[in-house]
């Protein structure tokens, strides 16, 4: 998957620069791209901190936004990635984010500048970067894509994605937080 993954982001006309974080040095042969750094993490600490070490390399390199993007998303598309990308062009402080389809998770999160707000992945992190950007006062758009939303956290999502005894989803609402939300 990481393989698909960047070979979508490659195609992105918005990305500059991939960066790939991970402790596993193996990973580094993957990756065959000048346009892909590659930092090592010591050890295994979990997806805030390995964004915390993107987000120090991002800003380091005058990069004036950042979005992070997981691994697991077969149907992602590099337009779906621009979109999010024009979404964050039109702000001068803010996040754009894309929910996973169980609005629990953050399949994208688009950060303009890359520190304008800690990430809080894991435990509900869609709500919680809906938090942290209303605590911090900065605009915040939502952005609803079934590139991004289709995730394989599970087994069943597998079975979903290949229409095995999958069940329909359907179409939930999103709750009303106390943030500006813009739906494009």
């Amino acid at each position: 998957m990481l393989k698909q993954t960047l070979g979508v982001l490659l195609q992105s006309s918005r990305l500059k620069r991939l960066v790939v974080v991970s402790a596993d040095y193996g990973i580094k042969k993957i990756i065959d791209d000048a346009r892909i750094a590659f930092i090592l993490e010591s050890s295994e600490q979990g997806v805030n901190s390995a964004v915390s070490l993107g987000d120090r390399y991002s800003q380091k390199e005058g990069a004036d936004a950042s979005i992070v993007i997981p691994i697991d998303l077969p149907l992602l598309r590099p337009d779906d990635v621009d979109e999010v990308i024009d979404l964050g062009g039109r702000m001068t402080i803010g996040m754009v984010m894309c929910p996973s389809l169980r609005r629990d998770g953050t399949n994208a999160l688009l950060r303009k500048p890359p520190l304008a707000m800690p990430t809080r992945y894991d435990n509900n992190s869609y709500t919680e970067h809906l938090i942290v950007a209303q605590s911090l006062g900065i605009e915040s758009r939502i952005h609803v894509s079934q590139g991004f939303m289709q995730d394989l956290d599970t087994p069943e999502d597998l079975m979903a994605l290949v229409g095995i005894n999958a069940k329909p989803n359907p179409i939930v609402s999103f709750l009303k937080p106390k943030v500006k939300l813009v739906r494009e």
